[in-house]
């Protein structure tokens, strides 16, 4: 099972519960701090030897991925799943005055000397899915041949949608767009006589459910490699 603190979120966790042979409730222990006010539970996946309980009658609190693509749908049923929380609340927010607000701590993660190799052929490639809520913090994109260079497009992929003002290769970059002292996207190390071509995103990009880095190969035929590194931070 994931959670998250709302529908269409990024799961935050997961938890395995496994079920006994009989019918009665089965339990895992997540044992961590929760920092919001609601909490989203579902089932992410389930062998096929397991049952669950549910009934038909309202109230009614079902809903329903119904195409895999967050959009939940309701249904008219109601699910045995249930978490049990000890909460103590922090108090009311006075209706006057200064309201402080204060970000909830993140997890920062990275992704180091990622290799995307064999990238076919009109096709994208991305380094493996990183799931949930969070921000982009930096990331590099890094082609080490002439042909590389000229034919793979930094791709960043946010929820689903590619975020970068331009989709072109390193060259068209290079070229028309970006230079060493750019805010935002920048050149880094850029060597035509050794063949090593770096271009450095820091754009505060934020997503919602998922984040993916990689490349388009934009080359009719060949099979191109290129390298991406990245830090993010993720709503534990």
């Amino acid at each position: 099972m994931a959670y998250a603190p709302q529908p269409g979120m990024g799961e935050t966790g997961t938890v395995t519960i496994t079920p006994g042979a009989a019918w009665d409730w089965g339990s895992n222990a997540v044992n961590r701090f929760w920092n919001y006010d609601s909490m989203f539970i579902w089932v992410k996946t389930i062998s096929a030897d397991v049952s669950y309980g549910y009934q038909a009658a309202e109230p009614y609190d079902y809903v329903e991925d119904i195409d895999a693509d967050d959009v939940w749908a309701a249904q008219n049923y109601r699910m045995f799943f249930r978490a049990v929380m000890s909460i103590e609340s922090v108090g009311d927010v006075p209706v006057s005055g200064t309201l402080n607000t204060i970000e909830i701590p993140n997890m920062s993660l990275g992704r180091s000397d990622q290799w995307l190799e064999n990238i076919p052929a009109g096709t994208a490639v991305y380094d493996t899915e990183q799931l949930g809520s969070g921000e982009l913090l930096m990331a590099i994109f890094y082609a080490n041949s002439l042909a590389d260079m000229d034919n793979l497009r930094p791709r960043i992929v946010c929820d689903g949608n590619q975020t970068l003002p331009f989709d072109a290769a390193f060259d068209v970059w290079y070229d028309l767009f970006i230079g060493e002292n750019t805010p935002g996207i920048t050149l880094g190390k850029w060597d035509a006589t050794n063949q090593y071509y770096t271009i450095v995103v820091t754009l505060p990009l934020q997503f919602k459910r998922s984040l993916k880095i990689g490349f388009y190969n934009q080359d009719g035929a060949a099979v191109r490699d290129g390298e991406v590194g990245y830090v993010y931070k993720k709503i534990p």
